[in-house]
Parts: structure tokens; C-alpha cells; sequence
């Protein structure tokens, strides 16, 4: 599970949700099955069943793209993450939101609003185990991605910083406006101090046109500039 040490002791809200993600992403690779049953161990977190990928690559891919996410979230500046999932013939068919917006997490959260984040965090997790029966399957083959969005002032500052500057290892592109020729399947959502969000599938239309390599992080942000990480596929 993700660990880090900065998060883990001084920001425990923001460790518990960057764990929170890479047990989600793990879990919809797994439902979705993007890779064989065999390849996954089965566990337990906030004592719910779920399965965790063990592959080195795989984990590497996960923490650089949550460890690019991480001051992005303490500072209240990551839109969005997305876990796209990609057809054989380069189309994204479905995108898994987690809509970020309202997450503000500079101030300390108490150890009682810590205790009701795990406990809405646990029922979000229950619900994203099970959200595959609320949507199609998708085709084998498929391969998948993980995106940030932020805004492009963020993201400035974000390069600017030597600290942290080599942490952010992918191509970054400017977000284009996208159709909203696709449905919105809720999935669950967090409310929980200054920590909400909600989390949601996004179904792409079955005769959308083909798109370009940049042109998958293309997630509409009301109407603002933003920057989508666009990292390897898997």
C-alpha cells in the first residue's frame, strides 16, 4: 500500500486518501479485468475485501502517479483523478471520476472527523467493489491510464518547486473542452469535513470518434484551463 512517511505521520488525511486511491485503482483493474486473477492478492482494508495487484511495475506506476498527486491534494489544487479505461483500437470507453474540487486539506482534521473519513471512505469502497453491476463490461484487451487535472497556475508553481520537481516524471498537455455526448453513472461520495468528493463512472458513447494520444485526458473542468497527466499506458 502507498506509503510515505511525510504524509503518514504529519498528514494523516492526506495519507489515508492517497491509501483510499491506490486500493481504488487496484480494485477497478481487478473488476475490470485488466489483468488475470492470478496476478492479484487477496486482502483486507477497513475490513472489506479487496485485491491488490503486486506486479513491480504496476506498483511503481501507481505511487509516481500518486506521489505527483500528493501536494497537489494537500494544497487543495488536484481537480481531478481519473482512471481511464482504453479499448484495443485507442478508445477511451469509460472514465472512473474522483471529483475532487471540494477537498481542502490545510486545515488539521480532529482524530474524530479521522474516524468518520475511514468510515465514509470504507462505504465509498463498498461501493465502487460492486459498481461493475451497474455497468456494461468492458471488451478484453483493454488497457488503462491514470490522470491528474489541475489548474495551469497550480501546475506552474508546481514545476517551480525544486523540491519536489523531480517527482513529476510525466507529459503534462493542456486539457481541451470535451462532448458531452456521454452518460454519468454515480458511484459513491465522501462527505466528511473539509474532505468531499464524489466519485463517479463516465460511459463514452459506442460510436464516439477515435482519439489521439493527447487527447485522452481531455476532462471537462467548468470551463477552466487545466493539465492532465498523461502517463504510460498499461
Amino acid at each position: 500500500m502507498f506509503q510515505n512517511n511525510k504524509t503518514s505521520t504529519s498528514d494523516p488525511c492526506t495519507g489515508r486518501l492517497l491509501e483510499f486511491f491506490e486500493i481504488c485503482i487496484n480494485q477497478l483493474l481487478y473488476l475490470n479485468k485488466i489483468y488475470p486473477n492470478g496476478v492479484f492478492t487477496k486482502k483486507q482494508k477497513y475490513g472489506v475485501p479487496i485485491n491488490s495487484c503486486d506486479h513491480p511495475l504496476l506498483r511503481d506506476y501507481v505511487k509516481k502517479c500518486l506521489l505527483t498527486a500528493q501536494d497537489l491534494l494537500k494544497n487543495g489544487e488536484l481537480s481531478k483523478l481519473v482512471v481511464v479505461f482504453i479499448s484495443q483500437d485507442g478508445k477511451p470507453l469509460r472514465r472512473i471520476c474522483f471529483d475532487l474540487e471540494r477537498v481542502q486539506l490545510q486545515a488539521a482534521m480532529c482524530k474524530d472527523n479521522l474516524t468518520r473519513l475511514e468510515l465514509q471512505l470504507r462505504d465509498a469502497l463498498l461501493r465502487l467493489s460492486v459498481c461493475d453491476r451497474q455497468l456494461p463490461p468492458i471488451p478484453e484487451g483493454c488497457t488503462f491510464k491514470i490522470l491528474l487535472e489541475t489548474s495551469e497556475d497550480s501546475y506552474l508553481k508546481m514545476c517551480q518547486s525544486c523540491s519536489t520537481k523531480a517527482q513529476y516524471e510525466f507529459l503534462w498537455v493542456q486539457s481541451k473542452e470535451r462532448s458531452h455526448e456521454n452518460y454519468l453513472v454515480p458511484i459513491s461520495s465522501v462527505e466528511c469535513a473539509n474532505c468531499d468528493f464524489q466519485i463517479f463512472a463516465q460511459e463514452e458513447k459506442k460510436d464516439s470518434d477515435m482519439l489521439s494520444t493527447s487527447d485522452f485526458p481531455n476532462i471537462e473542468a467548468g470551463g477552466s484551463t487545466v493539465l492532465s497527466d498523461v502517463s504510460e499506458e498499461y
